[in-house]
């Protein structure tokens, strides 16, 4: 990534080294693998852009079908209600498609440790079985464990992945361990 190349790469990574205690070798195993998932992401686009038109194309066919279909009319409130549901997945492929495309033209990497459902799992703790902050962040940070190993490495992952969304400032950077205290 152009962003890790000169001074700002080597002050995130002096950083890295002395807050985690980890060796210079654990960093760049961590860089390099973050660099694999990053590269895979962005050599796959095409495909995922693909598969989502053919999805589209398949949900415009199937909503084409069910509209012309006739019903009985004890069934019609039902059938409705499927040819919306599919419209709603019609508009949620459609947002992902552009997603995808405006990616492909920006350049953006998307990459996720865990689950969206996990994710959101910390605005609501008591609803997801959570005692506190703490106990969400322990399963939050187990696929990073899983993926790269020891739990300091994981961690060290977990914030390195954030730092690539902000390298402007050190005030961030800051900030953000700031939170892991």
């Amino acid at each position: 990534m152009d962003t890790f190349k000169g001074k700002v790469f080597n002050q995130i990574k002096s950083f890295f080294l002395s807050f985690f205690c980890i060796l210079s070798r654990h960093f760049n195993s961590i860089n390099l693998d973050l660099q694999g998932k990053v590269d895979s992401y962005r050599s796959n686009l095409d495909r995922y852009i693909n598969e989502n038109k053919e999805r589209i194309d398949k949900t415009r066919k199937t909503i084409e079908k069910l509209s012309k279909k006739e019903i009985e009319s004890n069934q019609r409130k039902k059938h409705l209600n499927k040819i919306h549901q599919k419209k709603r997945r019609l508009a949620r492929l459609e947002k992902r498609l552009e997603q995808l495309e405006s990616d492909k033209v920006t350049g953006r990497t998307r990459i996720c440790f865990g689950s969206r459902k996990l994710f959101n799992a910390q605005f609501d703790l008591k609803a997801n079985d959570y005692e506190n902050l703490e106990q969400w962040k322990s399963d939050y940070l187990a696929p990073l464990v899983t993926a790269f190993g020891k739990k300091h490495v994981a961690i060290s992952l977990f914030w390195l992945v954030q730092k690539m969304k902000r390298l402007e400032t050190n005030f961030v950077l800051q900030n953000a361990f700031m939170m892991v205290l």
